[in-house]
């Protein structure tokens, strides 16, 4: 939506000096790779307003973040697996009158196997926890 238009349509007068003044300082903190590290490890994309030797230097750190998100994100994947087997022993061991079945130990190997995946994944993530 134009900015100029929803203000006029408020009857109020935008001060475009203003605005482009607020904007370029916007931009100053912005354009800095610790604001692309953030940008990536959120998970977002970085806006094509900063100039081309800006977004160059930006990259490493977008790069860096988005490694941080990827690993959050296949961690966040693996909890979901160990949640879903939890309540899968969990319903087992209801339909069997509290007595687990034998797969059941093979679902706790499982979740054991998760565990060990998402620490080795946290302990990856650490590195990329924050731009160097």
């Amino acid at each position: 939506m134009d900015h100029a238009k929803a203000c006029g349509d408020l009857g109020i007068a935008p001060d475009a000096k203003a605005w482009e003044r607020g904007r370029l300082e916007g931009l100053k903190t912005y354009c800095q790779p610790e604001s692309a590290y953030q940008v990536g490890r959120s998970g977002g994309d970085i806006r094509n307003v900063c100039s081309a030797p800006q977004r160059q230097a930006m990259q490493p750190a977008f790069a860096w973040g988005q490694n941080y998100y990827q690993i959050s994100v296949k961690i966040q994947s693996l909890e979901q697996q160990v949640s879903d087997l939890r309540a899968e022993i969990s319903a087992e061991i209801k339909a069997n009158s509290g007595t687990p079945p034998a797969d059941v130990f093979f679902l706790q190997t499982d979740i054991f196997d998760l565990n060990i995946r998402i620490r080795q994944l946290e302990q990856n993530q650490r590195r990329y926890a924050r731009w160097p």
